[in-house]
C-alpha cells in the first residue's frame, strides 16, 4: 500500500503546464520504495483519487504567479488553499476533502516550476528545460524528507534513486 503518492498534474499539450505528467513518467522509471505511488493527472479521467493509506501526497505542476519561468516553487497546502485559481483539478480537491471528511491527516506538499508559456506545444519552453532536472532533484530531496516523516525507516531506503 503506498504512504507516499506523487501526483502529476498538467496537460502535455499545454507546453509548462506538462510539467508535473513529465517529471511523474520519468521519475517512476528510477527505484523507489514500494511505499511510494505515481499518478498522472491522464491517468485520472474525471475518476477521485483514490488515498486510502495514504499518509503523504506531493502534487507536481507548474504554475503563472508572475515569478522568473523556471524558478522552483514550494507550497503547503494552506497555500494553494489561498490561491485557489492556482490549481483547478476538481478530482483533487474532491479527494482531499473525502480523505477529511474520513478523518485521513494527509500531509500534502505541491512542488512545481513557474511556467513561461502554456501554448500547445508538447516542448517545454527553455527556462523550464533549463530547470528540469534540478526541479527533477528537488522532488527527489522532498520525497525523501516527506517519507523520513511517515516512517523513519524508509528514509533510508528513499536515497536509493537512479
Amino acid at each position: 500500500m503506498a504512504k507516499l503518492m506523487i501526483l502529476g498534474l498538467g496537460n502535455v499539450v499545454h507546453q509548462d503546464k506538462g510539467l508535473g505528467i513529465h517529471a511523474v513518467r520519468d521519475l517512476y522509471h528510477e527505484s523507489w520504495p514500494q511505499e511510494v505511488k505515481f499518478v498522472d493527472r491522464m491517468m485520472l479521467g474525471n475518476s477521485p483519487l483514490n488515498l486510502h493509506g495514504v499518509q503523504g501526497l506531493l502534487v507536481l505542476d507548474a504554475w503563472q504567479t508572475g515569478k522568473v519561468p523556471g524558478t522552483l516553487i514550494r507550497l503547503s497546502l494552506e497555500q494553494v488553499l489561498d490561491q485557489p485559481d492556482l490549481v483547478s483539478e476538481p478530482s483533487l480537491w474532491r479527494s482531499l476533502v473525502l480523505a477529511d471528511v474520513l478523518g485521513q491527516n494527509i500531509e500534502v506538499v505541491f512542488l512545481g516550476l513557474e511556467a513561461e508559456n502554456t501554448a500547445c506545444n508538447l516542448m517545454l519552453s527553455p527556462p523550464v528545460q533549463m530547470a528540469y532536472h534540478s526541479f527533477l532533484d528537488s522532488v527527489r530531496s522532498e520525497v525523501s524528507c516527506m517519507l523520513s516523516g511517515l516512517s523513519p525507516s524508509l528514509a533510508i531506503e528513499a536515497n536509493v534513486w537512479v
